[in-house]
């Protein structure tokens, strides 16, 4: 087992490094350090000292939901406005901005050297481990992402099943809870495909513990036509061998189990703008009854022709947890008319107590006038964010319930859906691309006016 720069994972330190006790902490039980410690009830001495570390690890990043994701990067170079840019550079963000927690790659082209870059590059942001083909590096390979911010990177191993094709990681999650999830890139070739299929339920055989508890990736077939457009059946050989695997491995289509009847794709074909949903994620009957929002969305920055597959997947032992109660949106407080509306209501509120201090009834109070007062803030607030909410998320949104209600009009040729979808999602990209950029300058110039105050932003960052 390897962690994601091929070293050994460190062990915590043993029970023979025992924690120190300074002056500080003796005073805070009221004795000076040269005295002896007074007795306790029955003898047993004073309490232990504050803030005592203890000697069993302590995970900080437990969580018992992960956002887990696919996305083929198609290559590690793009060639926008004639500039070579490195692909693997903006991955952090499309990890962070989604908060994706584990992100299974296809079509890496990764380098010994690269990873390690990347790894020192964003040190404390991400960790990524990768598994080339062994006979060139600029083609297929596989490789993880590891949110650090969400996962303690440190308890993933890694093992390679098929190089460049298909590698398992197994993290540990929430508690003593484990996961494992098998990332894959298919061959193209319908008979390589489907080889591909037998080669993997063989491995998986011959090594019970591989078999996977999520199996995500490039499958490069669709078992429904259903998930092609125009709609055609697949090689059946290929289809069938991966019906096999499935079987073998029990896992089900989560996506297509939520969503029956729903038409999405996440690959675009560029020779003749054909699509499919080629990439796919695979899990457990366990997992899937509490994973939730299974969605495919555009990578800004990454220029590819496949989006982002991705679900929210939690332990089964988890409490339902619903949608919450709605907050106020943080940009609301940063504008003055809204500051203004709510000064006023608020004002006007504590004028209405003061009125009826000395008249009180069971319909006029304190405690109704309050209510009545959060009821109209919320009101006031919604009221102004569907004015204020930035433009651009809103087209998005737009865009996309479009584009979902397209594809699955039974009405309109799929010739027709073909040129309509590549212009919608193209002007997607061009959006969430813009919307990135936005974002970057803000953070930029946030970090260049508070610079080295200590705020908020200051303490997150260091």
């Amino acid at each position: 087992m390897r962690t994601g720069d091929g070293l050994p994972i460190p062990h915590p330190p043993g029970d023979g490094e025992s924690p120190r006790t300074n002056r500080s902490q003796l005073a805070d039980h009221g004795q000076r350090h040269d005295e002896p410690p007074p007795p306790g009830d029955g003898d047993i001495g004073p309490p232990p000292p504050r803030n005592t570390p203890t000697t069993e690890p302590r995970n900080p990043r437990s969580r018992d939901s992960l956002k887990i994701a696919t996305l083929n990067m198609r290559g590690r170079n793009s060639y926008l406005q004639g500039f070579r840019q490195e692909k693997w550079f903006h991955i952090y963000r499309v990890v962070n901005s989604y908060k994706v927690a584990v992100l299974a790659i296809q079509e890496a082209h990764l380098t010994d050297e690269l990873a390690v870059n990347i790894n020192t590059a964003f040190e404390t942001k991400i960790l990524v481990y990768h598994s080339p083909l062994p006979e060139t590096r600029n083609a297929a390979g596989v490789a993880f992402v590891i949110n650090k911010g969400l996962l303690n990177a440190e308890k993933v191993t890694y093992e390679e099943i098929i190089p460049g094709r298909a590698i398992i990681a197994k993290i540990k999650w929430h508690g003593d809870a484990t996961i494992k999830i098998l990332n894959i890139y298919a061959p193209n070739d319908t008979a390589e495909n489907e080889a591909f299929w037998d080669k993997l339920r063989d491995a998986t055989t011959r090594k019970p513990e591989w078999k996977p508890d999520i199996l995500l990736g490039d499958f490069n077939v669709v078992e429904d036509s259903l998930d092609r457009l125009p709609c055609h059946p697949d090689n059946a050989g290929a289809v069938a061998a991966l019906g096999k695997l499935k079987s073998h491995l029990n896992l089900i289509d989560g996506w297509r189990r939520t969503h029956p009847d729903k038409r999405e794709y996440s690959h675009t074909q560029s020779s003749n703008t054909s699509q499919s949903r080629i990439d796919r994620i695979y899990i457990t009957n366990e997992l899937l009854a509490p994973a939730t929002d299974w969605k495919i969305d555009p990578p800004p920055l990454i220029e590819t022709d496949h989006w982002l597959v991705s679900t929210n997947v939690t332990t089964p032992e988890a409490p339902e947890i619903g949608r919450g109660r709605w907050q106020i949106p943080t940009y609301l407080l940063e504008n003055e008319t809204v500051m203004n509306d709510l000064n006023t209501l608020g004002r006007k509120t504590l004028d209405k107590i003061e009125t009826n201090k000395y008249r009180r009834t069971n319909t006029v109070n304190p405690q109704t006038i309050y209510a009545s007062f959060k009821t109209d803030l919320v009101e006031t607030c919604r009221k102004h964010a569907k004015v204020i909410h930035p433009t651009i998320t809103n087209k998005i949104a737009k865009l996309k319930k479009k584009l979902i209600s397209m594809n699955n009009n039974d009405n309109i040729d799929d010739d027709d859906k073909l040129l309509e979808s590549v212009v919608i999602k193209t002007e997607i990209l061009e959006l969430e691309r813009i919307l990135f950029e936005s974002n970057r300058v803000y953070a930029k110039t946030k970090n260049h006016v508070h610079a080295e105050t200590i705020c908020r932003d200051w303490i997150r960052t260091n």
